[in-house]
């Protein structure tokens, strides 16, 4: 018995045969995209921080997942390989943030998990004692101070600021149920 080919089908027309997408497909696709931008831009961003660019990743990684998950199984032919290119996403940085996320989501003892910490109020005080010498010499007349002090205020991403009729009102945000003695906006210690 011989098989017969037919000459007018490609060999590989199978493989390469288009799956289409089902809607969570559609959509993580989408979100990884978007996200991944928000990701480049953010490393680019000095302004953003650290803070945002961990955002960034953890919520990329999240989605990259998904994704990964819904591109990578069998009969779907290197859509998860073609996703990448087209995104211009490294695959080296694709597992790193996936594998990243699976570690913060399943966390193993004694791992940590590249939470980032904020520094102590000691930390903080120290910082500002070392360098008001320099800012002094700077900043010599109220006006310059105020507008020394209003650039720290818009800079900083995390301080909540006002305007009143007499001036910068800095706002301090404590955490919900803050018992921490030595954050009362009060009381500085320098």
């Amino acid at each position: 018995m011989t098989d017969t080919i037919d000459a007018n089908v490609a060999p590989d027309a199978t493989r390469t045969q288009q799956i289409a997408p089902s809607e969570l497909e559609s959509k993580l696709i989408k979100d990884a995209a978007a996200i991944w931008a928000k990701y480049r831009d953010a490393q680019s961003a000095t302004k953003l921080g650290r803070v945002a660019l961990k955002e960034a990743q953890t919520k990329l990684g999240e989605t990259l997942s998904q994704l990964k998950s819904e591109l990578s199984r069998v009969g779907r032919h290197g859509q998860w390989s073609a996703f990448l290119r087209k995104e211009r996403l490294p695959r080296t940085t694709a597992d790193r943030l996936i594998r990243n996320h699976t570690k913060s989501s399943q966390p193993a003892a004694n791992c940590t998990n590249g939470a980032i910490s904020d520094p102590s109020d000691e930390k903080v005080d120290e910082y500002v004692r070392k360098r008001i010498d320099k800012f002094n010499a700077f900043v010599d007349t109220p006006r310059s101070a105020f507008r020394f002090v209003e650039g720290v205020a818009i800079g900083l991403n995390h301080l909540k600021f006002d305007y009143t009729t007499q001036g910068l009102l800095l706002l301090f945000a404590a955490a919900p149920n803050s018992t921490d003695a030595g954050s009362d906006p009060a009381s500085p210690v320098l």
